[in-house]
């Protein structure tokens, strides 16, 4: 799978957890797995997929907190985290980031005030 880059497989009733090996699709730069039944946290592991600009991971049942690695990612552009049941502090993550244009976080269980600027 070296040469995959899109990878949408949103709406097909997947369920478990979304598996650490997803860092092995070297180019891969847009990944969907919305509208499933994933559940548990979201990988920590996202240095290898240094083409991903776009991943909707919404309306499925994840946990835990964002975690930081996603910020490793130089050329990200798009993360869509909604309708799941992610909390913790948002903050931590996103001060360490630098450029996102599109982020949603909506129907999760954050439970600060997102920073006006980082």
């Amino acid at each position: 799978m070296s040469v995959l880059r899109n990878l949408d497989l949103s709406g097909n009733l997947l369920h478990g957890s979304i598996p650490p090996s997803i860092n092995n699709m070297k180019n891969l730069s847009f990944l969907d797995l919305s509208s499933n039944n994933l559940s548990g946290p979201i990988p920590r592991q996202w240095q290898g997929l240094r083409n991903l600009m776009t991943v909707d991971l919404s309306k499925n049942n994840l946990s835990g907190s964002i975690p930081s690695s996603l910020c490793s990612l130089q050329i990200f552009n798009w993360l869509k985290l909604s309708g799941n049941n992610l909390s913790g502090k948002v903050s931590t993550v996103l001060e360490h980031c630098k450029v996102w244009f599109a982020l949603d976080l909506g129907e999760n269980g954050f439970f600060e005030t997102i920073p006006e600027s980082t």
